[in-house]
């Protein structure tokens, strides 16, 4: 990140909005832009409209699967499809924001786009409000927009709801220099990401590669059910390996805290959803186990004491003759594909898996474990990021911290 100056603001003014720094104006939005306006959706029984088109055409699924900039769409309409519909094309470098569904969610669209019905096209006066400016501030302001919106169903905006909602607007070269301090957070934080993405697929090649070869040397292999493996290794069915297969109920999700003296886990992908202090739950007989989520197929190495959440929840306890952690990892490899909302276990039980002598389970669970190690550390380097870059988003956004322009 560049060296920036920031300076503690003490001069203030009251407005409608709260207090801001005295040089600061407040506007409504649609006072500051070009053209706000929501899209449309062409029916979707004529096909014309869709087949070899070629309008990038965004929906909501596209602004919560996509990140601060969007790049491509999952579906595309034709001119005739446009003019069908009150959809129009929105400049590449316009705010897209959700009106409902996921309500505030918004990204700036690097392509030209036709939009739904759901998502308006904002195109800022770039001469009195900076682009990157506004995304911070509603990226900022998102929790906030339940405040405004109409509930009926769902809680939804309106064209003329966001358009009337008063901004805080600092001198243009204030906002730049915001929006490039708060670009630098995602800059770093994009980095890491990549990192983990990196450390993801060197992990997923090297699991190929133990659970078919080994870590150690071996000059003869032999051809299996789950194909070619060591000669001295075995095949197994999961459940001829299992000392203990418990279904497990605890608290209900309602009942978690977020501070408290035991974790909670679940079958969810998170891993710790929060903690509790009701000792009527706790496990912390036969650790180290695995938690396999019979409905979501998720695979959990817990070596701590700790309570379950909701139901749904398998604990395996592997014999002795199995390293937990291989057991793990190999879980984590072989485990059923998830299949909506059914029971997968009984599928878990009867899957075959690689057995190596203990001796190289344990040395294979050592080196997954080394990258899952880097994994977490990168991820914690970016949960810590992102709690900076959101207390730089609330001073900054407000002005009580203010940025010294040269």
């Amino acid at each position: 990140m560049s060296k920036v100056h920031f300076y503690r603001e003490t001069k203030f003014r009251k407005t409608e909005i709260g207090e801001v720094p005295e040089g600061w104006e407040v506007k409504r939005l649609k006072e500051t832009v070009k053209k706000i306006k929501a899209g449309g959706t062409p029916k979707t029984t004529v096909k014309e409209y869709y087949e070899n088109g070629y309008i990038p055409f965004v929906k909501i699924e596209d602004l919560t699967q996509t990140g601060k900039y969007l790049t491509q769409t999952t579906l595309k309409i034709t001119e005739k499809g446009l003019n069908s519909s009150s959809a129009w094309i929105v400049p590449k470098n316009s705010l897209l924001l959700a009106m409902y569904g996921s309500l505030g969610e918004v990204s700036i669209n690097k392509i030209e786009v036709a939009t739904n019905q759901a998502i308006l096209g904002i195109i800022p006066n770039e001469v009195e409000l900076n682009t990157e400016f506004l995304y911070y501030w509603f990226l900022n302001f998102k929790p906030k927009w339940v405040i405004y919106a109409k509930t009926t169903t769902q809680a939804n905006l309106t064209k003329q709801i966001v358009e009337n909602i008063k901004i805080p607007l600092p001198p243009l070269e204030e906002q730049k220099a915001i929006a490039k301090v708060l670009k630098d957070f995602d800059d770093l934080i994009e980095v890491i990401d990549k990192k983990i993405e990196t450390y993801e697929r060197i992990k997923k090649k090297l699991m190929e590669i133990y659970f078919t070869r080994g870590v150690f040397e071996h000059k003869t292999f032999k051809d299996t059910e789950i194909g070619r493996i060591p000669e001295g290794w075995e095949v197994k069915k999961v459940s001829s390996l299992l000392e203990k297969a418990i279904s497990a109920h605890g608290i209900k999700e309602n009942e978690i805290k977020s501070k408290g003296k035991y974790p909670v886990v679940n079958q969810g992908k998170t891993f710790i959803v929060g903690f509790s202090d009701n000792t009527d739950f706790i496990i912390n007989n036969n650790l180290p186990l695995v938690l396999f989520g019979d409905h979501t197929c998720e695979v959990k190495y817990i070596d701590f004491p700790f309570i379950v959440a909701g139901e749904g929840v398998k604990l395996l306890k592997p014999l002795e003759s199995v390293d937990v952690l291989y057991f793990y990892y190999v879980l984590e490899k072989f485990k059923p594909k998830q299949e909506q909302y059914r029971r997968h276990f009984r599928i878990l039980k009867e899957k075959l898996i690689p057995l190596p002598p203990l001796e190289e389970q344990k040395e294979i669970a050592k080196r997954l474990k080394a990258i899952d190690d880097q994994i977490e550390n990168l991820k914690k380097q970016k949960e810590h990021l992102q709690k900076v870059k959101k207390k730089f988003m609330d001073l900054l956004l407000t002005g009580k911290l203010r940025i010294k322009l040269q």
